[in-house]
């Protein structure tokens, strides 16, 4: 309608209204059009708000329902639809965004074009339903996590998105864009790190709805126990009839092996110090049987099996020598054996140059039939007795009587002092020996203890200038043990030397008892050592590592690439040579098959197999499977592997040295996770700096550190320069 119409259409009203002769009624009178009453209901399940009104009721014909939304705090108000039927009282509004607040009024116009309008209906915001349940369940055989959730009920559907948060790093790991998809596997996860899943629904009007939460981990750090290692150069980690044992390895002068004893929860159950072999010690080990065997090294690289007692002292096992070689009995004037005993040093059978005498002595005894007749260089003893003399003190200048205990020097003999009952002495030789004479001893025993400070030799001896005199002794230089037998005839017109020689190892540090006896003219020998077993390694090799395991009651051993086999009896010998210069030795069982392997850290793997047969005496013949090398930075690579263990289920978990990490390998050798790094905080390591030190046959790295998984699979580092150990979950 025109303006100039529209104005002609009112002005006509307003006469009508102003010439009928009957009042007219207002049509804005509520009565003629009443505005409805208003119901708004907000569906997020929908996304939708459903509008419901009451019926028009007004005088004046009905013409339309206007549906009015607003934003709140804005002041443009839409129409949203006009409904023509009376009838037609709901509507519902699908255009609604999230996280937004509406005000709605339904507007009634009747046939006069007035407008009367509801009371406002404030709704919203509008929240979309989220994914109500996510279940995360984590396996650290396969390094996984299952994640499951609830189907999104609300509308407009567009994708599910998972995502994966560890530390300050989120990321999407999976996208699904059908709505019946609810399951998702994330796979190649890290040990000991917290991993938070979140599932989120993508609408098609591009919104993004949070659902619920879950997280967990494989292989969570648990706990660290302290551990005392700043003495140590290196330590044996090992599970074994429910405890976790650490041995460690000191440097010479701290009291050197130390065995350490916790239950599975870290209670510390004992701290012991272990055999006077401390300094050489280079591997521990348990039997079957429960006793503790210990490896150890000598100065000319002697490598030495050693075993200790139920109390932890070390076992003394009993060699007996040269008995045959002997004119067995000694018959007239060979069969007398004066009553003087002595400590004296060997001369080489072969140059006659005598054997540098570098000797600690203690214990020193002689019994006849059992009984104890003499003895000295006890604790006790402050003083050496007045009855011992020196041959040929001239040497010297004095005779032999102002040795006492202590570190302080004598003015007849300096820097011999009798330390806590042993007499230490470096200047001994053939023409000068300690002696002690008693004329009625017969049928008797000498027996002392001698150990090797540094190399040289060690000796004691019977009978004296005349009749026959035996020395019997070891040489830590020669390697061998010694008895010669001089007979001198009373009246000097008759003597004969006679030397007896076969190959002995000596180990640094290691204490050996010499007994000497002469009984009814039979001489008897015999060297008591701590040794069960020793083999001279040839000096050139330079070994670097050397360790051990059991294998049935038998033992194998290796230093370096050198493999050895001992049996029960102490019987060994090499038996072959290794891929590599080993670092560990590992034994284990997997559903009643047993395993062996060696660790070559700069091969970068491991080398492994199972035990054939019931003949072990070749096992380095098992070792024909490999995990590695695997050289690199990513998942997975072992640039310089420094210790393993093997779970009950077969995983392998190995200490990547370079990496200060974990890594885990499925029984196959197939890599499954890994976690660490270099650091002090829980989950991190430090195994040492890693330096190249300089070999006979190449550098080697310096890493010090250890691992080991009991029989529930709980894994413990020995994280050596943190001096700790740490606890994971298996």
């Amino acid at each position: 309608m025109r303006p100039t119409a529209w104005r002609l259409a009112w002005l006509a009203a307003l006469c009508l209204m102003g010439c009928h002769d009957s009042p007219r009624k207002n049509p804005l009178d509520p009565a003629l059009t009443p505005p409805v009453v208003l119901n708004v209901a907000l569906a997020d399940t929908t996304g939708t708000a459903v509008l419901t009104w009451t019926p028009y009721q007004g005088d004046t014909p009905f013409v339309s329902y206007q549906i009015l939304r607003s934003v709140t705090d804005r002041i443009n108000t839409d129409t949203l639809a006009t409904i023509t039927g009376i009838d037609t009282l709901t509507y519902i509004d699908t255009s609604l965004a999230t996280n937004t607040t509406y005000a709605y009024r339904v507007a009634v116009r009747n046939s006069a074009g007035f407008v009367a309008a509801s009371i406002p209906i404030t709704v919203g915001p509008l929240h979309l339903p989220a994914i109500a349940q996510l279940q995360a369940d984590f396996d650290a055989p396969t390094a996984s996590a299952t994640l499951t959730w609830s189907p999104y009920q609300g509308p407009r559907f567009s994708a599910y998105q998972v995502l994966r948060r560890a530390g300050d790093t989120e990321r999407i790991v999976a996208e699904f864009d059908a709505i019946a998809d609810t399951a998702f596997v994330d796979t190649g996860l890290h040990g000991s790190i917290d991993y938070t899943y979140q599932v989120v629904v993508r609408t098609e009007r591009e919104e993004r709805i949070e659902g619920a939460m879950a997280s967990g981990s494989i292989h969570p750090f648990l706990a660290e126990w302290p551990l005392d290692t700043a003495s140590a150069w290196n330590g044996r980690l090992y599970s074994v009839a429910g405890e976790i044992r650490a041995g460690l390895f000191e440097w010479r002068g701290k009291n050197g092996m130390r065995l350490i004893r916790y239950d599975r929860e870290g209670q510390l159950l004992a701290d012991q110090r272990l055999a006077p072999l401390e300094s050489q010690i280079r591997d521990i080990a348990q039997s079957d049987d429960g006793r503790l065997w210990l490896l150890g090294i000598g100065p000319f690289l002697t490598l030495g099996l050693i075993s200790l007692d139920p109390d932890d002292q070390v076992h003394m096992h009993r060699h007996d020598l040269f008995t045959n070689e002997l004119a067995a009995p000694l018959v007239g004037d060979e069969a007398t054996v004066l009553g003087e005993i002595g400590l004296g040093r060997l001369d080489d059978p072969a140059t006659g140059a005598e054997v540098n005498a570098y000797l600690i002595t203690g214990n020193l005894s002689v019994t006849r039939g059992g009984d104890l007749l003499y003895s000295d260089f006890t604790p006790a003893t402050e003083t050496l007795n007045a009855g011992w003399s020196l041959l040929n003190p001239d040497n010297f200048g004095e005779t032999l009587t102002l040795l006492t205990v202590g570190n302080q020097s004598s003015s007849a003999f300096p820097a011999n002092p009798l330390l806590a009952g042993r007499l230490f002495w470096n200047s001994i030789n053939r023409t000068n020996r300690l002696q002690r004479t008693h004329e009625t001893w017969s049928d008797f025993r000498l027996q002392a203890d001698v150990k090797f400070d540094e190399i040289g030799s060690a000796a004691i001896e019977i009978g004296g200038d005349t009749f026959s005199r035996f020395t019997l002794g070891l040489s830590g230089t020669l390697q061998r043990a010694q008895l010669d037998w001089t007979y001198v005839a009373p009246d000097g017109a008759q003597s004969r030397t006679e030397s007896y020689t076969q190959p002995f190892p000596v180990l640094h540090d290691a204490t050996y008892r010499l007994s000497l006896e002469a009984v009814q003219g039979q001489v008897r020998t015999h060297i008591e050592t701590p040794v069960f077993w020793a083999a001279s390694v040839f000096p050139t090799i330079g070994i670097w590592r050397s360790s051990m395991v059991e294998l049935d009651g038998d033992f194998a051993l290796a230093a370096d690439d050198l493999a050895y086999h001992v049996d029960s009896e102490g019987n060994g010998d090499l038996v072959g040579e290794l891929a590599g210069r080993m670092r560990h030795l590992q034994t284990w069982e997997v559903d009643g098959v047993r395993f062996i392997g060696a660790l070559l850290p700069a091969e970068g793997r491991i080398v492994w197999g199972p035990i054939v047969g019931s003949n072990t005496r070749n096992w380095p013949g098992f070792l024909r499977r490999s995990i590695g090398p695997f050289f690199g930075t990513g998942d997975g690579s072992l640039n310089y592997p420094i210790a393993f263990d093997v779970g009950p289920d077969g995983r392998f978990y190995v200490l990547d040295g370079v990496h200060y990490r974990v890594v885990v390998f499925d029984a196959q050798g197939n890599y499954i996770t890994q976690w660490g790094t270099r650091g002090s905080g829980p989950g991190a390591f430090d195994f040492g700096s890693g330096n190249e030190v300089s070999g006979n046959r190449g550098p080697v790295r310096d890493f010090r550190s250890d691992i080991a998984v009991d029989d529930e699979g709980f894994v413990y580092v020995l994280d050596f320069k943190n001096e700790r150990i740490q606890k994971f979950a298996p």
